[in-house]
């Protein structure tokens, strides 16, 4: 029912644009400032997608070998230039230093001291986006299939992972690492026996999870080619998401093997990402861009074994589909492209059964752009940065209703969160495991025990979506404190048992 109001007040809205051209149409998408049409601040080739650091300032490199930092206010705060061209996406590391390559060449920006720049080399090309740990160490992949793993902080290789070259195969590279709660490192792995960009027959994809600590491996292989310029999504269960052709597979965390899988039609023209509606019951959902349109994705519905699709949103004109970044409330925003045009797109679907999408606004952008926008609060406004061929710009979204920043989900855009530093957030994946255990609370009719573990599970919650994580524990352990004192009186043991080791699993991740 309240998905239906909502898509009537939206019939609404459009129907009032159809009477007063122009009517509404501001409410959305409109134009906060561009970065690159300044006079002395020009852009040329920006790639890769904008990173956010905690000051808000924005980080992207261009394929004039220019290396940008911009402020909010649109002004630039820190320029580099290295001359070879830059065309992947930034991380910034937890001490603030921001990581980049250029194929030869990995860079280490240290914004506190300003000018100082680091950098190391391994004799081939670099593959892909970084990802940075918790503990600030860098992984990277390159070609002749190797994973390289750096210290960000004294730029020092730690260690190395090599995969011999499989058998009729002339090349290989590691690519796109990302980082799951427990520090494992998923990544992507092709070997082919001829150019990277034909997708060659007799090609083979992996994807390896490997232990920084002992450097062990489990190895996933494909059926069909997985592009490794795009990155796996972990979602808040630690369920590995991958994009081939044709298909997305959902991967166990422990051993690779398939939880579920989909087919698709088409092949991904980006990565997947984790959005709304995130619901315990029904599961979250994972948007998949293809070249035949946008896609949101589910697990199966009980009783099934595969996974379902929600809906499928085409851009028009036949534009193909960027990573896109999940806003929320159930927006979504992403670029679509051609070889010379793209527009930056902002649809909305009802976090209900109804699956259903509208397109709210959609603007046009300076060049082909393959950008994942990063969706920003500020204060109560909600920012849209998007890196476009000869710019960065950035956009105002604040009006009509809509709700500030990205989607409290564990992965809403590539490589996982404004950073961009390929790690799964600890407060949003422990977000879902606290759903799900208040699901199992309401579920006991416990009168009003009910309603005071209820509380303790609302403010750890609230503390989560902060990611303030101290006084998430906090809550949890009065929450198994309570569960303790009623268990054998108002909740049998065994059920209080279930419930202590479900919040202390939790616990245990936000450590």
């Amino acid at each position: 029912m309240k998905a239906k109001k909502f898509f009537l007040g939206l019939i609404l809205l459009l129907a009032l644009g159809l009477l007063w051209p122009g009517w509404g149409h501001a409410d959305y998408l409109t134009e906060r400032w561009t970065f690159g049409e300044l006079p002395n601040y020009q852009v040329w080739g920006a790639k890769g997608s904008p990173a956010v650091g905690d000051d808000g300032t924005i980080y992207f490199g261009a394929e004039d070998g220019y290396f940008w930092g911009v402020k909010p206010d649109g002004y630039p705060k820190k320029l580099e230039i290295l001359y070879n061209p830059f065309r992947n996406t930034p991380a910034i590391a937890p001490d603030g230093t921001i990581v980049i390559h250029n194929g030869p060449t990995i860079y280490f920006f240290h914004p506190v001291y300003y000018g100082m720049t680091t950098h190391a080399s391994v004799g081939v090309d670099f593959q892909g986006a970084p990802a940075v740990s918790k503990q600030g160490i860098v992984y990277i992949g390159s070609l002749g299939g190797k994973l390289h793993a750096f210290d960000a902080i004294w730029v020092t290789k730690v260690w190395e992972h090599a995969v011999d070259l499989p058998a009729g195969c002339t090349t290989a590279r590691f690519s796109n690492p990302v980082i799951d709660l427990h520090e494992t490192i998923y990544c992507l792995y092709e070997a082919t026996a001829g150019p990277w960009d034909t997708g060659s027959q007799g090609s083979i994809s992996r994807l390896y999870a490997i232990s920084p600590i002992n450097v062990q491996e489990a190895v996933r292989e494909f059926n069909n080619r997985v592009n490794p310029d795009f990155s796996p999504a972990i979602g808040p269960d630690g369920t590995i998401y991958v994009a081939g052709n044709d298909r997305l597979y959902a991967l166990s965390p422990d051993d690779l093997s398939s939880k579920w899988e989909l087919a698709l039609v088409g092949s991904p023209t980006g990565s997947p990402v984790i959005g709304e509606p995130f619901n315990p019951e029904e599961g979250y959902s994972i948007l998949v861009p293809l070249d035949t349109g946008l896609i949101m994705a589910g697990p199966p519905s009980p009783g099934y074994v595969n996974g379902k699709i929600h809906w499928t949103f085409q851009p028009e004109p036949a534009l193909v589909a960027a990573t896109p970044a999940a806003g929320k409330g159930g927006m979504v925003y992403f670029t679509a492209y051609t070889y010379a045009v793209a527009q930056l797109h902002l649809i909305t679907y009802a976090t209900s059964s109804d699956d259903e999408t509208f397109l709210l606004d959609k603007v046009w952008l300076d060049g082909p752009s393959k950008s994942s926008p990063a969706n920003v609060r500020i204060g109560d406004e909600n920012v849209v940065y998007v890196c476009e061929n000869r710019s960065l710009s950035a956009w105002n979204n604040t009006v009509g209703g809509v709700i500030p920043g990205l989607a409290r989900t564990s992965w809403p855009c590539d490589r996982g969160n404004l950073k961009r530093n390929g790690r799964v957030s600890l407060a949003f994946s422990a977000l879902f495991s606290v759903a799900q255990l208040k699901i199992k609370v309401d579920g006991l009719h416990l009168g009003q025990a009910v309603l005071s573990l209820g509380s303790k599970l609302d403010s750890a919650k609230l503390s989560l979506e902060k990611e303030d994580l101290i006084p998430a524990r906090n809550k949890l352990n009065a929450f198994i404190n309570e569960v303790n004192a009623l268990r054998g009186k108002k909740i049998d043991i065994e059920p209080a048992k279930s419930l202590i080791e479900k919040a202390q699993s939790i616990v245990s991740i936000l450590q």
